[in-house]
């Protein structure tokens, strides 16, 4: 249903990032007692995942998708790799905390706070 309903605006799904999967509040205890992991997907760069609040409620949790958080630290090494030695160092100051910024913005939500202090 899904397909055909948005094949009437022009758009398709990608058959190889579309798929069904179990999720949501009981999802932890079902994947214990099948014996598996609980499932988890990527979605706009955070990875979610059935957690628990501290009062033991239901949580989507969500964190940087190992992928995204890799690329982007990669991408930042090469970055200051490549204007150590061409630009003053108050321009990379400038600069970097310009780019820390954007990530923690975008990145810093809710329950996420161990991935952004590995970032920064």
């Amino acid at each position: 249903m899904l397909r055909e309903r948005f094949a009437k605006f022009g758009l398709t799904l990608h058959p190889e990032k579309t798929r069904t999967i179990s999720f949501g509040r009981d999802e932890r205890e079902n994947a214990r007692r099948q014996g598996r992991k609980a499932n988890t997907f990527d979605f706009l760069g955070f990875t979610h995942y059935a957690g628990r609040s501290r009062q033991g409620t239901f949580l989507l949790g969500r964190k940087t998708s190992r992928k995204k958080f890799h690329r982007a630290c990669q991408e930042m090494t090469a970055w200051l790799k490549k204007v150590r030695h061409v630009r003053r160092l108050s321009e990379i100051w400038r600069i970097l905390a310009a780019q820390l910024r954007g990530h923690y913005n975008y990145y810093g939500v809710s329950g996420n706070s161990r991935m952004i202090a590995n970032f920064g």
